[in-house]
């Protein structure tokens, strides 16, 4: 029989898992809230033997919105830990790899389609090089994919928590309790969560909306007193710490984003304002304007990233 590995993808918000056959052959994906998860190793193990060739499974591996350290992660946003030895002894001994959410997806990039991404910002001469992926989603996180001699490598990076400079700290914020304004406080769904409380949208305090109003977010925000406004200064802000992040990581390969936010954004946000700030980098902003900026569209690229990476 043929065998199988268990891919699980632990956001921000949700838990993804789904069976994988092979590289980019994901079926039976099934999707909770994070916040209903006590334990991963156990959750994932009532999935697995769901299965008639339960006893096929090669292994697991799991993404997590958090930095990882020796196959432990505690999410950034959450009190749950994950733990590959915890994990594997659930499953008598099974090999488990941990990584990055975003790390997840930089994996993905090699195997992707043309169909499987939309060009956000196209340039007529474009560089190879290393890429980015940035999502904007519950958080703000980042990887970049370098073709080494080898073969691939992914670099996981924090990217949400640098701190803000003061020039671009002039976005509406709720909390001015805070001592220091990251990147995350101002592009997430955090910082869209706390815009939806000031302009009392019907929500409550659950980071959980962002996913179902993030699709509509920007259209809101348009009928909205100063709503353009917003957008375009989001949008300006967005493109200057995009553009600062391809400089900082030589990402000369363009940039993908995912993530609902960024999804949002890539239909409704103001283009051309995040592409001023993108480019406007004084003596490399000839080599910026051929960078190119994509929007992965495949519905989940870090199940399939994890399928490609070796147990």
């Amino acid at each position: 029989m043929t065998t199988w590995r268990l891919v699980c993808d632990v956001g921000g918000t949700n838990i993804r898992y789904a069976r994988c056959t092979d590289i980019g052959l994901i079926s039976h994906v099934v999707t909770i809230p994070v916040r209903e998860c006590i334990s991963l190793a156990s959750t994932l193990k009532i999935y697995a033997h769901q299965f008639q060739d339960a006893d096929q499974l090669a292994g697991i591996v799991i993404a997590a919105a958090g930095p990882v350290d020796n196959g432990l992660v505690r999410l950034t946003n959450h009190d749950l830990t994950i733990d590959a030895r915890d994990v594997s002894d659930e499953f008598s001994g099974k090999p488990v790899v941990v990584l990055n959410d975003l790390e997840a997806v930089a994996w993905s990039l090699p195997w992707l389609t043309s169909s499987d991404t939309r060009s956000i910002i196209s340039v007529d001469s474009s560089i190879i090089g290393p890429r980015l992926v940035i999502n904007v989603g519950t958080g703000f996180g980042g990887a970049l994919l370098i073709n080494a001699n080898a073969g691939w490598h992914v670099i996981p990076c924090e990217p949400g928590h640098m701190t803000a400079s003061s020039e671009i700290r002039t976005l509406q914020h709720d909390d001015n309790k805070l001592s220091r304004f990251s990147i995350e406080d101002l592009i997430s769904g955090q910082a869209l969560n706390a815009i939806v409380r000031n302009i009392n949208i019907d929500s409550d305090e659950n980071l959980q909306i962002i996913d179902a109003i993030a699709p509509d977010i920007f259209t809101i925000l348009k009928s909205q007193p100063d709503g353009q406004s917003y957008i375009d200064h989001f949008s300006t802000l967005f493109g200057n710490v995009c553009g600062d992040l391809v400089l900082a990581c030589g990402a000369w390969g363009g940039i993908y984003f995912c993530g609902s936010v960024a999804r949002a954004w890539c239909r409704h946000g103001n283009v051309s304002a995040f592409h001023r700030a993108f480019t406007n980098k004084g003596p490399m902003s000839a080599r910026m304007v051929r960078v190119q900026v994509h929007e992965i569209i495949t519905s989940q690229p870090a199940l399939i990233g994890l399928s490609a990476v070796k147990l």
